[in-house]
């Protein structure tokens, strides 16, 4: 017998149904819906057809012709192109969505660039600012297909500066009912009340531990990249081309800039200030932390354009010029001091749109010190570098504009040198960000740099020893800043070689409390570019004769006087430093060798038995019965900058009979032998240069050999 089963009819029966329902759905409605959706598709295009040919503005637009930046009928028939911009808006209208549907909103996106490059060739600049209008009421992301749509041009157009002003000020500006056009955006009310892990809530926080954005607002932001995406599209080359009369093969005539034309400059300018400094303030969050840069960065720029042009004016403009100007130099430069004060002012109150628990945080998130560090103050009259230079000292302090206001150079200067102020801006440092307080020193230096024919030498002289007190002397800031602070002081010496006279005065008073710190300061300092006068010789003197050779003070005076330049200066042979000063330094290099390698007191008169064993001796003596190891003797020991020293024998034809002679050849045999170690150093560096060279060939021809054979 087989085994037998039976049919289960009902079941079959169920079967049948579901899978007549599935070829139903698969062969009438999708169908159906394919085609109706292919239908509306071409009922869409088939309408922006019948519009595009209603327009004769667009009709006339040949697809090769580019487009243009105002239609010459715009004015004459205003409303031809309103049904264009009404199907621009409902375009955007679903942009403004949640669309699951790719193939949807690809379609939107097509159709809305279709239209705009036809407006862009037909409408006028108030077209372009209804586009951009639009853009930024759309959902984040919208840069990243949107960005074609804003086109601004400058040069060649009649209206490019007032389009690019216009723009630049929408942009900048708080958008207004934004949160009625992403009504459809907002998020489900249906929120998970669980806190764990599975939860899948996230909270972003800053440095601080604060919750960085209210999350029931954060949806209606703009992405950072959004609006740099459109920030990219003003050119401000072309700005600033147009402007300053550069024409297209990048040639000028500074010639032609009259005391007029600079005043317009300067006003504009100013204009330009305000609105990127709106921008500062409307997109004052740390998710928009690099396009502020940028807005910072383009503030800069400004004024590096209008110091450019403005010292460039003065260079060519001569007092017979002035006579027959409409301006005076004197008043224009008023007007430069004023806008750079107030682009300042700007820059520094974007730390101050914040709640003051969080002031110094959104310091550091904006970046504002490094903005300041940038600024171009080689063009600034010296009353306004005082006035600048205090005021980004009271940041912390409120009505900015009422203490600009009122504050004169000499109460700078006096209230810069207030003990109480110098400890409060001390206390200032501890609390913010380190680097903020690094990109605020490197202001202070970048002020103090500029050479300049009128400068004041008591500004950089205040600068450097606000610097030297922050980076050396303030217990509760050097560790910070000490070296920082060095490098900053060794490029304000090598553009004013006279503040190390400055330093070396004031590190005479605080050496103490600096210590042997102090031996880097003048290490990094260009101490070859200087030229010590006979009190600060002295000083020098005093710290080599009357202190030990482990002493900072001794140590201190070597560095000095191994750093000096002892040669001669360009091509004229003429030395450098001056001839006495060769013979002091030599005597009182002599006289310190005679009081630490001898232990005979000669009361500063050298003998014959020094030249017969002063440099033998040094050789030759056993360490045991120095009082001082030579580690510590080479610490001090001149270097090759006493083999340098230019000593003649006609300089000293005077002393001939006197211990002169005597000290002369003692000198300029020790002269020699220095000379020729300093010689056979320097060969033995050579040797050691072409060793390493050799070796780099061959390491090199070797991984050649092996990427060969691989």
């Amino acid at each position: 017998m087989f085994p037998q089963v039976v049919l289960n009819e009902p079941v079959v029966g169920e079967l049948q149904r579901l899978f007549e329902s599935k070829a139903e759905l698969l062969h009438q409605t999708l169908a159906l819906h394919s085609y109706t959706a292919l239908l509306s598709r071409l009922q869409v295009e088939s309408y922006l057809y019948r519009l595009l040919c209603s327009i004769p503005a667009a009709r006339a637009l040949s697809v090769q012709d580019p487009p243009r930046a105002e239609s010459p009928d715009l004015d004459s028939q205003p409303s031809s192109l309103q049904p264009l911009k009404d199907s621009i808006s409902v375009l955007f209208s679903f942009t403004r969505r949640l669309l699951d549907d790719a193939q949807f909103q690809g379609d939107i996106h097509l159709w809305l660039q279709q239209l705009v490059s036809v407006l862009h060739g037909v409408g006028s600049v108030g077209d372009h600012l209804y586009l951009l209008n639009h853009i930024l009421r759309c959902p984040a992301g919208v840069g990243k297909w949107t960005v074609p749509f804003l086109q601004i041009k400058v040069l060649d157009n009649p209206s490019g500066v007032y389009h690019f002003m216009q723009a630049l000020a929408i942009l900048v500006s708080p958008v207004r009912t934004r949160v009625s056009y992403l009504c459809h955006m907002k998020p489900s009310e249906k929120k998970s009340n669980s806190t764990g892990k599975e939860s899948g809530n996230w909270t972003l926080v800053d440095e601080g531990g604060e919750e960085d954005e209210d999350p029931e607002t954060s949806w209606l932001l703009l992405s950072e990249e959004d609006l740099v995406a459109l920030f990219s599209q003003f050119p401000f080359d072309e700005l600033f081309k147009h402007l300053l009369g550069i024409n297209l093969k990048g040639a000028c005539q500074p010639q032609a800039t009259t005391s007029q034309k600079m005043m317009k400059f300067f006003a504009f300018a100013t204009s330009l200030v305000e609105l990127l400094a709106i921008g500062l303030e409307t997109y004052n969050r740390s998710r928009y932390r690099q396009f502020v840069k940028r807005i910072g960065h383009m503030i800069r720029m400004t004024l590096c354009y209008v110091s450019d042009h403005w010292a460039q004016y003065i260079s060519i403009t001569g007092a017979p010029m002035q006579e027959q100007e409409s301006f005076s130099r004197e008043k224009l430069q008023v007007e430069f001091d004023e806008l750079f004060l107030r682009a300042v002012l700007h820059v520094l109150k974007a730390k101050r749109w914040v709640e003051p628990s969080f002031m110094f945080m959104a310091a550091c998130r904006l970046g504002v010190w490094l903005f300041m560090s940038e600024m171009p103050y080689g063009t600034l009259s010296s009353a306004m570098l005082w006035k600048i230079f205090y005021i980004m000292q009271c940041t912390e302090s409120e009505g900015l504009d009422r203490l600009s206001a009122n504050l004169r150079p000499d109460d700078c200067v006096r209230r810069l040198k207030d003990p109480e102020h110098q400890g409060k801006f001390e206390r200032w440092l501890v609390e913010i960000n380190s680097s903020d307080g690094i990109c605020l020193l490197t202001t202070f230096a970048h002020m103090a740099q500029p050479k300049r024919a009128d400068g004041d030498p008591e500004f950089v002289k205040t600068i450097v020893l606000e610097i030297y007190e922050v980076s050396y002397v303030s217990v509760s800031t050097r560790e910070t800043f000490s070296k920082v602070g060095r490098e900053l002081l060794a490029a304000i010496a090598t553009a004013h070689p006279r503040i190390i006279s400055v330093l070396l005065w004031r590190l005479q008073e605080t050496i103490d409390r600096v210590g042997m710190v102090s031996l880097y300061l003048f290490k990094e300092l260009p101490v070859h570019l200087w030229r010590p006068a006979a009190a600060e010789i002295a000083v020098i003197r005093d710290w080599l004769l009357s202190h030990s050779l482990p002493a900072v003070e001794n140590k201190l005076a070597c560095i000095i006087l191994e750093g000096l330049n002892w040669g001669s200066c360009g091509q004229s042979g003429a030395l450098f430093l001056d001839p006495s000063l060769h013979t002091e330094v030599a005597l009182l290099v002599v006289e310190a060798y005679q009081k630490y390698l001898t232990d005979k007191p000669y009361g500063g008169i050298i003998s014959e038995s020094i030249k017969q064993r002063l440099y033998p001796e040094l050789s030759c003596i056993s360490p045991s019965t120095l009082p001082f190891t030579r580690e510590q003797l080479r610490l001090w020991e001149p270097g090759s900058w006493l083999g340098n020293v230019e000593l003649h024998v006609s300089e000293f034809e005077g002393m001939a009979h006197q211990d002169g002679h005597e000290l002369h050849e003692l000198l300029m045999q020790y002269w020699r032998c220095r000379k020729q170690l300093c010689q056979a150093q320097a060969e033995l560096q050579a040797a050691v240069s072409d060793c390493k060279s050799t070796q780099n060939r061959l390491w090199s021809f070797r991984d050649e050999q092996l990427t060969l054979q691989v």
